[in-house]
């Protein structure tokens, strides 16, 4: 797990909270077999490997630790704010209010 986050640092940037999530492969095709939120190099695994619950905890973990999205998930992180009825810390583009508003109207 520790060699799977050093080589997403390495290679993509991606700096923590981050979502880990492992596959397992075979004759059907990838089975997600296990998720982990990641804060702090402490995995703390998500039961079910439900990513619903990952997405929602390390959405959290943003208020949690009074830590900056990254800026390149702002527009993510803006969506989130606007699903789960976060007063917006940041200003969504018109992109996500546009994705938002597909939302809203097909329920």
């Amino acid at each position: 797990m520790y060699a799977a986050l050093e080589a997403l640092k390495k290679e993509k940037g991606v700096t923590q909270p981050c979502i880990l999530a492992f596959t397992q492969t075979g004759s059907m095709g990838g089975k997600l077999c296990d998720m982990f939120v990641i804060f702090d190099a402490v995995p703390i695994a998500i039961s079910d490997a439900n990513v619903s619950v990952s997405v929602e905890t390390l959405f959290a973990s943003f208020f949690a630790f009074n830590l900056s999205y990254p800026p390149s998930l702002c527009g993510v992180y803006s969506l989130f704010e606007m699903l789960f009825g976060v007063m917006p810390s940041i200003k969504s583009t018109l992109a996500v209010a546009d994705i938002y508003s597909c939302k809203i109207s097909a329920a």
